[in-house]
């Protein structure tokens, strides 16, 4: 009997287009054409469990989970890399801004001022989490 190969999981940015923006073309000359774009790596196993931490129980009302915000933005600020074609109007001026491409703070930021964009979001971030996961073979060897 021979020892099983241990897996290596990738380190790779990944690309995640929101579904509903898949047949825009992402070298349309204007922005709005462009399909919002993340990019992003898979979760590590110890943000995997920092992730999980955040996350508490069911609340009183047995609603929602408790925590499962700052889980999300924990990925959203871990995982995502960057994100390109963000358009964006400021609620009290009606000013447009373009963004070819935000990262760090400026990305980090949008997760708390990103009205009108919370699906694509939370798809970004439900989609790296889900690529982080084990499938039932890795985790009935992991333990």
């Amino acid at each position: 009997m021979s020892r099983k190969v241990i897996k290596i999981i990738s380190n790779e940015e990944m690309k995640f287009i929101p579904k509903d923006m898949l047949d825009l073309d992402e070298k349309a000359e204007k922005l709005l054409d462009r399909p919002l774009v993340v990019y992003g790596r898979k979760l590590t196993n110890d943000q995997r469990w920092q992730m999980k931490e955040k996350m508490g129980k069911l609340n009183k009302h047995e609603t929602m989970v408790e925590g499962s915000g700052d889980a999300l933005k924990y990925v959203w600020e871990t995982c995502i890399t960057r994100i390109q074609n963000v358009v964006m109007e400021d609620e009290k001026t009606k000013k447009v801004t373009e963004s070819e491409e935000l990262t760090g703070k400026e990305k980090n930021e949008l997760w708390d001022n990103s009205y009108g964009m919370e699906t694509a979001l939370y798809g970004a971030v439900a989609f790296f989490q889900d690529q982080s996961e084990l499938d039932e073979e890795e985790v009935k060897t992991s333990v």
